[in-house]
């Protein structure tokens, strides 16, 4: 029987043979669902425009 472990990374080899990024480590990122910004709204800021930087 297969440990937990090799399921996982028998199916990552997978992913990354259907997405045809095996030999192309710089596409591959790593993010949860708090580390990724889907509605970012940045807040109102209101200055003059001499102090615009």
């Amino acid at each position: 029987m297969e440990s937990t472990v090799n399921v996982y990374f028998d199916n990552l080899e997978q992913c990354h043979r259907n997405f045809d990024i095996l030999d192309k480590p710089h596409l591959i990122y790593n993010a949860d669902d708090k580390g990724v910004a889907i509605d970012h709204k940045p807040p109102l800021v209101i200055s003059s425009v001499s102090h615009k930087q």
